[in-house]
C-alpha cells in the first residue's frame, strides 16, 4: 500500500488516501455540527456514520478494483 501523496486530496489514488479524506471530511462536518448544536449525542451518531459509510465506500471500492 502506497503512502498518501500531495495530490490525493484531488482524486484519492489508494485507499488509505480515500479513508483519510473521508475521515476527515467526516470529522470537519461534526465539528460544523458541534458548532452549531452544540450537543454531543449528534456529534458522536455523525462521527460513527461517517466513519461507517467511509470504510464500507473504500472496502467497496477496493473490492471493484479501483485502487488496482
Amino acid at each position: 500500500m502506497d503512502f498518501i501523496s500531495w495530490y490525493d486530496w484531488i482524486t484519492p489514488t489508494n485507499p488509505l488516501a480515500a479513508l483519510f479524506f473521508g475521515i476527515l471530511g467526516t470529522v470537519v462536518v461534526s465539528v460544523l455540527i458541534w458548532l452549531e448544536m452544540r450537543d454531543t449525542k449528534i456529534i458522536l451518531i455523525t462521527l460513527a456514520a461517517g466513519v461507517t459509510v467511509s470504510i464500507a465506500g473504500v472496502s467497496f471500492l477496493h473490492l471493484l478494483g479501483v485502487y488496482g
